[in-house]
């Protein structure tokens, strides 16, 4: 980029006050367009004309800041002050050669660099497989050999050495098993209920499984978790809707559990009886 020049003294020269302000305004956009341009200091007649009025041409000439030729107006010391044609071309085409060296050099360099990235993250999962088929510091449980249909239930640290331990955990199971078989998630349901039912009637189920050597797990689980057909029941008193169309009145749903019969307690239980309707009134009354 190139630009007119002018001296700190210009606004007082004796040919500037001659020439007049509006004659000095045209010698400016004049000069700054040969800057542009690179004329040489070559104002053309229809150059001069579309910045300028002839009159003010005219004063330039009559100062001695313009001098007219065959072609137009010549600033008579622009290259006094100013880079020539050639001058400002060699300059430009050494910056180009510079700017495109820089660019290569750049290039090069930024080449490098992604490859040196690509390099490190190569060897990164390198190093992560490498660790991933190492062997684990502790040994692999093995699995259970139990029915892909079947669910699993994960073990939780209970006293299960003796007889008495295998069948209350036969009952802990079937119980966690049964109330899973219509969760979303059944294993994890599962495994909750297992965890639970051992901690709340661990005790009672292990104490009714000594009194009751007979007793199947089914056995157990209703008379222990659900109150059925035993002298003391677990929970405290409750009374069902009459009307209720899941249990049909009992307080008790039943699962479909190959037979065995094991009450669930339904939704409708409460603590206070159900008032009396109509219907039932009229049915008590005959």
């Amino acid at each position: 980029m190139s630009w007119f020049r002018l001296d700190d003294k210009f606004h007082s020269h004796t040919k500037i006050i001659a020439a007049g302000n509006a004659a000095v305004g045209l010698f400016v956009r004049a000069g700054c367009y040969c800057s542009d341009h690179s004329t040489d200091g070559l104002v053309t007649f229809p150059v001069a004309a579309l910045l300028g009025k002839p009159r003010e041409a005219q004063a330039l000439c009559d100062a001695g800041l313009w001098v007219k030729t065959d072609d137009g107006y010549q600033i008579p010391d622009y290259l006094d002050f100013n880079p020539s044609r050639e001058q400002v071309e060699a300059q430009r085409a050494e910056r180009s050669a510079a700017k495109a060296k820089a660019g290569k050099i750049g290039g090069v360099a930024s080449g490098r660099s992604r490859n040196e990235a690509k390099s490190k993250q190569e060897r990164s999962k390198v190093e992560a497989n490498v660790k991933q088929n190492e062997a684990p510091s502790r040994p692999v449980p093995t699995p259970t050999n139990k029915s892909s249909s079947q669910l699993q239930v994960r073990d939780v640290d209970n006293p299960t050495t003796t007889a008495i331990g295998r069948r209350v955990e036969a009952a802990v199971d079937y119980h966690a098993l049964q109330s899973a078989v219509k969760a979303d998630n059944p294993n994890a349901y599962a495994a909750t209920v297992r965890a639970n039912t051992w901690a709340e009637y661990g005790p009672a189920l292990r104490a009714e499984a000594e009194a009751n050597p007979e007793a199947t797990d089914a056995d157990l689980v209703r008379s222990v978790i659900f109150g059925i057909n035993s002298s003391k029941p677990v929970h405290e008193a409750w009374y069902p809707n009459p009307h209720c169309e899941t249990c049909d009145g009992t307080g008790l749903r039943v699962v479909d559990d190959g037979g065995a019969g094991t009450g669930y307690p339904c939704d409708c239980r409460r603590p206070e009886p159900y008032l009396a309707t109509v219907t039932d009134i009229r049915a008590a009354v005959g």
